[in-house]
């Protein structure tokens, strides 16, 4: 964060102004890492599934995606992963906040481009290195767990949950296959928990220095 815009201020007036919107998940944190990808040209593979946090503790009941939305500047996908018990135990975790900058009109997929998320995190014994970096062990362990090979998309995602919004699913199983599968948009603003399993999903943008996707990743503790 002592680099680029990050040493002009500008991630950390974001962090604050992200605070303000949503108080009652990143009210109480603070920024501790910041990061920025920008995609050469032609490069359809992002980041492989990995984990921006280790395991915390043993706090190993379902997940559920619970939505939420807010009125902010800018377009915002907001979802809290937390336990059915006990909600507010997303509190004890890191949060992730994904921003995207290139315009719409460089993507040349607007189903893709963005993000995938399993309601999933480490084992409790994975170390940060597993979770992060090590690709096989991530992949062998995601499919043990039978997830739906097709994604759930956004607007299917939103339909499906929007009834169960604040409370538990009826079905928790069938929840918890579902990957689901946000798609690029500028401006558009992602908020998880940091330790739950993640890929960027394929890329395809037009050619040209300005149409190269940019990423910018905020990690809340």
């Amino acid at each position: 964060m002592g680099d680029g815009f990050g040493s002009a201020g500008l991630l950390h007036q974001l962090a604050s102004e992200l605070k303000v919107a949503f108080p009652k998940i990143l009210g109480d944190k603070r920024l501790v890492q910041a990061w920025s990808y920008k995609y050469d040209e032609g490069h359809e593979r992002g980041i492989d599934p990995h984990s921006d946090a280790g395991a915390v503790g043993r706090h190993r009941q379902p997940l559920l995606l619970l939505p939420s939305f807010a009125c902010v500047p800018f377009c915002v996908c907001c979802f809290m992963f937390a336990s059915p018990v006990d909600a507010r135990v997303i509190l004890l975790f890191q949060v992730s906040v994904n921003l995207w900058l290139t315009p719409d009109e460089a993507n040349l997929d607007l189903q893709s481009g963005g993000l995938l998320i399993w309601p999933e995190p480490p084992p409790d014994d994975w170390s940060f290195g597993q979770s992060n970096v090590n690709t096989e062990a991530i992949r062998a362990h995601l499919d043990s767990k039978k997830f739906r090979k097709e994604p759930t998309s956004l607007e299917e995602w939103r339909g499906n949950h929007k009834e169960q919004a604040g409370s538990q699913h009826p079905n928790n199983q069938v929840v918890g296959l579902e990957v689901l599968r946000v798609p690029h948009r500028v401006n558009r603003c992602i908020i998880f928990q940091s330790r739950l399993f993640h890929q960027t999903d394929v890329i395809r943008f037009k050619r040209g220095y300005r149409n190269r996707r940019i990423n910018v990743t905020l990690l809340f503790q």
